[in-house]
């Protein structure tokens, strides 16, 4: 089925005629005006009138530029936006005056301001980790017919991950669904790749690989076209995700190299961390804990200067892991302990599987006692009960079975049955 022409810019050599003439006016080559999503080749084709920039594309040069979307795609200047203090005190991290002014917006501002105020209020809680109240404010923001389409795009890619890390599934790929449905109706291809990476990692969390596989194999042609390195390196994430849920460890690591290869050359530092965890976690799983210790000591720097205590945590105990296998004890278990408090106000699922690697590595380290703590704390923190959990009461009976607990091992293996035969199929 033909695509629909796009509809967000008047004549596409007109909007390249436009950028390279306010690129020009701003003194940047076009290798100075490239960003994650937009080459320079890309740029190139862009000002020859060869390439459509999608409206999220379009609104990056317009920042860099000094000017607007809608002037680039357009030729017209619009009105000045009433929320520009607002997204100013935004970006420079003054998240008080933002948010005050943001609700000033939602309140007093024109139906169009309103929406995207709401909007703007529930991507400041997504931000801060208070995933309840960003849900509500973009359920109200979408619930508005003026919220424009980027801003309703941006709104459901939020919504749908809050509720995913909120264990509300089912509202969750409704969202990234709709999410998708948009990006399609306004022929805006990056999008596309990002709704359908989300839905594919939702799916492998729930346990449907197959509709996972279904959804990368379509869009990883178009996401080498792009030339955009991280939705590429995304896509392959997500396939290394896909054959490690399906304990595929050779693909797993080969996709995970891609990723981190893709990426290894430009400045998405962090993101290429996040692959070396991967390939530390893959590694650990085939029993080559040293390559699993190497990729661990490259990638915990980056992680730990970016500030996410979570991912430095997950990869801390990777190390940890790979450490105790060669026999490395004492480090193992002070590596595990110093790991396990960065999971403690980690949204519910990353919590609980943060508790259980650790849990694991104390198993098999032979530190029982503290290895059932931590299970039945990941049990306890997980807000859903699925093959995870199921796994975490089969680990608490075996170590109950070793110590000689015997009933104790029965009724934590029975429970292990009982949520495995609840998991949907």
């Amino acid at each position: 089925m033909p695509r629909r022409p796009s509809t967000h810019v008047d004549d596409p050599a007109a909007v390249g005629a436009r950028i390279r003439a306010a690129r020009t006016e701003a003194g940047l080559k076009q290798r100075e005006l490239t960003f994650e999503g937009c080459t320079a080749a890309y740029l190139s084709r862009v000002e020859a009138g060869q390439r459509i920039p999608s409206l999220q594309i379009l609104t990056r040069i317009a920042e860099r530029l000094g000017t607007t979307a809608e002037f680039l795609a357009t030729g017209k200047h619009p009105e000045p936006d009433p929320l520009f203090d607002a997204e100013l005190a935004a970006r420079t991290g003054d998240t008080e005056l933002a948010r005050r002014l943001y609700a000033q917006g939602a309140q007093n501002g024109p139906a169009v301001v309103s929406a995207r105020a709401e909007a703007a209020l529930g991507r400041l809680a997504f931000d801060e980790g208070d995933h309840e109240t960003a849900a509500d404010r973009l359920e109200i923001a979408l619930a508005r017919p003026d919220l424009p389409v980027l801003d309703r795009m941006t709104a459901l890619e939020l919504i749908g991950k809050a509720l995913a890390l909120l264990a509300r599934f089912d509202e969750s790929r409704a969202a990234l669904d709709q999410g998708l449905a948009a990006a399609r109706e306004a022929n805006d291809r990056p999008a596309e790749l990002r709704f359908s990476v989300l839905l594919a990692n939702l799916l492998i969390d729930r346990g449907n690989p197959q509709g996972a596989e279904e959804l990368l194999s379509g869009i990883i042609d178009d996401a080498r076209k792009t030339q955009d390195p991280v939705a590429l390196a995304n896509l392959y994430w997500s396939q290394a995700r896909l054959h490690a849920s399906q304990r595929q460890t050779d693909l797993a690591a080969r996709y995970a190299r891609m990723a981190h290869a893709t990426l290894e050359a430009t400045e998405h530092t962090v993101i290429a961390a996040r692959a070396l965890a991967m390939l530390a976690h893959i590694e650990n799983d085939r029993g080559n804990h040293a390559e699993a210790l190497a990729y661990a000591d490259e990638g915990a720097p980056v992680l730990a200067a970016a500030g996410n205590r979570l991912e430095e945590g997950a990869l801390l105990l990777e190390k940890a892991r790979a450490l105790g296998a060669l026999g490395n004890r004492e480090d193992a278990i002070g590596i595990a302990l110093g790991a396990i408090p960065r999971f403690e106000h980690a949204h519910p699922t990353s919590s609980a599987r943060g508790y259980a690697v650790a849990a694991e590595i104390f198993k098999d380290l032979g530190e029982g006692a503290r290895a059932l703590e931590l299970y039945e704390l990941a049990v306890e923190t997980s807000p859903t009960k699925d093959r995870h959990v199921s796994d975490m009461y089969r680990a608490i009976g075996e170590i109950h079975e070793s110590e000689g607990r015997p009933a104790e091992a029965l009724e934590s293996f029975k429970r292990a049955l009982d949520v495995q035969t609840r998991i949907p199929q």
